[in-house]
């Protein structure tokens, strides 16, 4: 079993999302609406999922759409999708970049998982101790992939090392900051996905490599989004 989305904008798009496969969040959904400008182009979506940014770029006029997932089960999803939504999608399975080697693209769009978690965690949220082990490989590998002038749209979450996160990408891409949305979040919730979560989040806030609110009961961290450019 599974839910079905029904999102209007940018452009109407169906999604199936299968059991199994995780099913865009609002930051995903925020992040296709900075698609205004991918008419013509080709495009990756990296790490599908359910194929909602390869679909909508099809959708708004992308010249070619391919999409990756290391997951059969979320490339199968994204074929199915692209079908409901009829439009030409390339899904391959394979890690990260494998399956497009030696194909450039104009733009990536991609959103790894990114929340910190002590080593021995496991899940398909999180992304190593400081949330970057994802973004190590796809920083060093997208201008690879990317045409000259080519870009990568992402954002990162604030509970993530930003500041690594941002010099990193300034290594390979000039880039500017979109702006922020703000998610709340429980204790309960993030206790949830690996005991004792919240409290290794609150340590790293502690020691400037994670941030989040506590405000009147509530707690919240903010998502930043990123267009950046290969330098």
């Amino acid at each position: 079993m599974g839910e079905v989305l029904q999102i209007d904008q940018p452009c109407p798009i169906k999604l199936e999302c299968p059991g199994g496969v995780h099913a865009p969040g609002p930051s995903s959904l925020d992040l296709i609406r900075y698609l205004f400008s991918v008419k013509g182009k080709s495009v990756l979506d990296l790490g599908c999922g359910t194929g909602l940014f390869a679909i909508a770029a099809a959708k708004l006029g992308a010249r070619e759409v391919w999409a990756s997932d290391i997951d059969p089960q979320a490339v199968e999803c994204t074929r199915r999708n692209a079908e409901i939504n009829q439009v030409k999608v390339l899904a391959k399975t394979g890690d990260l970049f494998d399956p497009v080697r030696g194909r450039p693209f104009d733009l990536i769009i991609t959103n790894p998982p990114q929340t910190p978690a002590p080593p021995e965690a496991r899940g398909p949220k999180f992304g190593g101790p400081d949330g970057l082990a994802f973004f190590e490989t796809i920083l060093s590998e997208a201008p690879k992939h990317l045409e000259d002038g080519g870009q990568l749209l992402t954002f990162l979450i604030s509970l993530a090392d930003t500041k690594r996160f941002e010099a990193m990408l300034g290594e390979r891409f000039r880039f500017r900051p979109l702006p922020k949305a703000r998610r709340e979040f429980t204790r309960e919730e993030y206790d949830g996905y690996w005991p004792g979560l919240f409290d290794y989040l609150s340590e790293r806030r502690a020691r400037g490599l994670a941030e989040f609110e506590e405000e009147n009961g509530r707690t919240a961290f903010s998502v930043r989004y990123y267009m950046a450019m290969k330098k």
